[in-house]
């Protein structure tokens, strides 16, 4: 990196500096040592010097002995060594080694002038004017002389070695000042670099992240260099986005949790949980607002642990209480489904779980649970369970319709063939008891099926107002002259899609049990309206879906019903009314009718009031059809045709060899059998059968439905007539019978049997 190369190039170059000055000022020291020396040596040359010339002095005024003249000579001589290797730049150390030479030669004449005598005494002094004194004298003279050149060149030589050293020594000083100077000059420079590319740099980052501090998370600090402090940068930027990406996590996780505790509140408003704690040694018990609503109290209130336990019924509350009890004392757990009255006296099923609260010993301080509404789940359960009994009774009523079906069948023909038959007025009697008794065993039979939702209905599009003109005078005749019947219609109703012949029997059996709610009279209202279900209203019935619907309601004032027995109204065979005077399947079988009719049943009853029960059928956007039913003929009826022939097909015996003589009996020619690949073989050897007179249900793998539809594929035209006493689905769908079907229920009147022939012929009977 950059900055890692600069900062140890500067290193290096303040090292090296620091140890050229270091090395520098060694050798500087050492040479201004040597300096020092070499003037030590010069004066101590000069002390020599001055001494050879006291010695010259000496040899010169007194008598010169040879040993002293050599030591002389040898002194000379090593001074004029000395001098020769002594650097000298300006000459004055050879001056003074020439002039050392000169007084070397003078004193060398001198050893030639006349010595001592033979005892060793001097010579006597020798007069001027005497031979040989001039020649002396000069000797002298030059000795002195040069002694006097001597020491004046040796000084100059030592004033200018002095000078020498002393400039030298400040040029070593100038030197290092500036050796030093540079040095620093280069580490300041170095150090301003480095302060200028980091510091700056980290005093703008420092900057840049204390203003992201104060929230201005979108910024980013500067990353273009390409050296540490870029890198630096982008590390932080990294660290930066890294936070910010966690910060949007984060931020994210929280609107998950606010959102899911959102949805955890509602959810438990609409699941109608809420939570509770209470501490051993608390006297209230905290409850969430969602379980203050279910109690109806104000959100302020807080009841004690035995003011809470009071809100349950009386029977349940022994159960909770010992239920509590065993989760304090062994930090047992509970869960119960009990019963509670709030505050304004309803009645609400509630869940109630607790669980024990320990401390760090291990010691129970607390209880803590939740409680829920589940009012609506247990009005589930039990609708549930009604369904189960209703598709029980159901599976058994269809299981054994068929095969009653066509018993009532035979004993219902045969009563009538009697009562027509016998001229005795009792045994007649005896027959129209039996005829009787097997219409009401029929009738019974189809009110369990009405009930169990496993009649076949015949569909059309009506409208209630024009349904209830058909039968308004059969129900003014129904209630009796103590009651008043009072029909309120308001506006056009709209149509709705529904069997016309169920609806008017409904409408009967609903009008019979108002007017025995009122044995000593009353008022009987019969109302129709449109009622539309908006989505931010309350239905009137719950799991109502929102639409419009066409409604019947019948109302009297009679004595109404008790509470008790609101929810076994739709029960089959429970009555309030004395024995004898009713077989409790009226409502059931409306309530069949009603559901197989995608609609809605309400009841409303004030015991001492009057009752209000109100059919809901869905709106259909069919245009309405004829509401009337067809009529059955009364009186003696003509006989059919000869020339018509009818391949009847029933696996019974008796109800074969019946219907085959019934048949007969009215004119037609009947071929039978027992089966549906017989009645096919029969088909393909015959071309004189008019019409295919099946039962639905029949064994062999072969059901009335698929003989028809043979029969069809080899007989284009052929019409089909189907009779049963229950088709279990075979030529209906959801009970309701598919388009293009003609069906005979059984059991039937002869007079039904003509009458349903003749429609499939497409003539009218006399």
């Amino acid at each position: 990196m950059k900055l890692e190369r600069t900062s140890l190039l500067a290193v290096v170059v303040c090292s090296a500096g620091l140890i050229t000055l270091l090395l520098y000022g060694v050798w500087s020291s050492r040479q201004h040592l040597a300096e020092h020396d070499e003037l030590r040596s010069l004066q101590n040359l000069k002390v020599r010097l001055d001494q050879l010339s006291v010695a010259a002095d000496g040899l010169l005024l007194f008598s010169a002995q040879p040993d002293l003249l050599q030591a002389f000579h040898r002194e000379a001589q090593a001074l004029q060594d000395r001098l020769a290797a002594l650097p000298d730049t300006s000459g004055n150390a050879a001056e003074v080694a020439r002039r050392i030479a000169e007084l070397r030669q003078s004193l060398a004449m001198l050893e030639r002038a006349p010595q001592q005598d033979a005892e060793g005494q001097a010579p006597p002094p020798i007069p001027r004017d005497a031979p040989g004194s001039i020649e002396r004298l000069t000797l002298l003279a030059s000795v002195s002389n040069s002694g006097v050149a001597i020491d004046r060149s040796f000084a100059t030589l030592l004033s200018q070695r002095e000078e020498a050293a002393h400039a030298y020594t400040r040029t070593l000083i100038a030197t290092f000042i500036l050796a030093t100077a540079f040095f620093g000059l280069i580490c300041i420079a170095a150090f301003a670099y480095i302060h200028r590319r980091i510091a700056t740099s980290i005093s703008l980052l420092a900057d840049t992240v204390e203003q992201i501090c104060s929230g201005k998370t979108y910024l980013r600090v500067s990353a273009q260099r390409d050296d540490e402090v870029g890198a630096l940068g982008r590390a932080i930027n990294r660290l930066l986005d890294a936070q910010a990406e966690a910060l949007t996590r984060i931020d994210h996780q929280r609107q998950q949790i606010r959102q899911q505790a959102e949805i955890m509140l509602v959810a438990g408003d609409i699941a109608k949980v809420g939570g509770w704690s209470v501490g051993l040694g608390d006297e209230k018990v905290i409850w969430s607002d969602v379980v203050k609503d279910i109690h109806g109290v104000p959100l302020s209130y807080s009841p004690t642990p035995e003011g809470a336990i009071g809100f349950y019924a009386k029977e349940d509350q022994p159960r909770i209480r010992e239920a509590f009890m065993a989760c304090v004392n062994r930090g047992i757990p509970y869960d119960l489904r009990l019963q509670i009255v709030d505050s304004n006296g309803r009645s609400h099923w509630v869940r109630t779980v607790g669980i024990p609260v320990h401390s760090d010993r291990g010691q129970v301080v607390g209880v803590q649970g939740a409680l829920q509404d589940i009012s609506e789940q247990v009005e589930t359960e039990q609708q549930l369970g009604r369904v189960q009994r209703l598709e029980s009774i159901g599976q058994l009523t269809g299981g054994i319709a068929h095969d009653f079906n066509n018993i009532l069948t035979v004993i219902l023909g045969n009563a009538e063939l009697l009562v027509e038959e016998l001229d005795d007025d009792s045994l007649g009697a005896l027959a129209g008891m039996i005829r009787d008794s097997a219409e009401r065993g029929a009738r019974l039979t189809h009110q369990l099926l009405a009930f169990a939702r496993r009649q076949t209905l015949h569909p059309q599009t009506v409208r209630l107002d024009c349904l209830l003109d058909g039968i308004h005078d059969m129900l003014d005749r129904s209630v009796g002259e103590d009651v008043t019947l009072i029909r309120r219609t308001g506006e056009t109703l709209w149509p709705c899609r529904l069997d016309a012949a169920q609806l008017e029997n409904a409408v009967l059996n609903l009008v019979i049990n108002a007017r025995d709610a009122m044995p000593r009279g009353g008022t009987l209202e019969i109302t129709t309206e449109n009622h539309r279900c908006e989505p931010d209203t309350t239905p009137p019935i719950p799991d109502m879906p929102c639409g419009d619907y066409a409604c019947l309601s019948v109302s009297d004032t009679g004595e109404g019903i008790a509470r008790e027995n609101m929810e076994r109204l739709f029960e089959p065979f429970f009555t309030t009314k004395p024995k004898g005077r009713g077989t409790g399947l009226g409502l059931p079988m409306i309530y069949g009718f009603v559901k197989q009719s995608s609609g809605f049943i309400s009841i409303d009853s004030q015991p001492g009031k009057g009752t209000r029960v109100t059919l809901y059928f869905p709106r259909s956007e069919e245009e309405p059809e004829s509401a009337s039913p067809a009529v059955i003929p009364e009186g003696p009826l003509q006989r059919a045709r000869r020339d018509y022939r009818i391949l009847l097909v029933e696996d019974d015996d008796l109800v074969r060899r019946y219907v085959e003589q019934q048949l007969q009996s009215l004119g037609y020619l009947v071929v039978s059998a027992a089966a549906g690949k017989e009645a096919l073989e029969i088909l393909r050897k015959r071309t004189d059968i008019d019409l295919l007179f099946t039962d639905v249900i029949m064994p062999g793998g072969m059901s009335g439905r698929d003989l028809a539809e043979a029969a069809v594929l080899e007989r284009p035209g052929l019409r089909v007539l189907f009779t049963s006493g229950y088709s279990q689905g075979v030529i209906a769908h959801d009970y309701q019978l598919d388009d293009g079907i003609d069906l005979l229920r059984k059991p039937y009147r002869r007079e039904e049997l003509i009458q349903k022939l003749a429609s499939v012929f497409g003539e009218r009977p006399a």
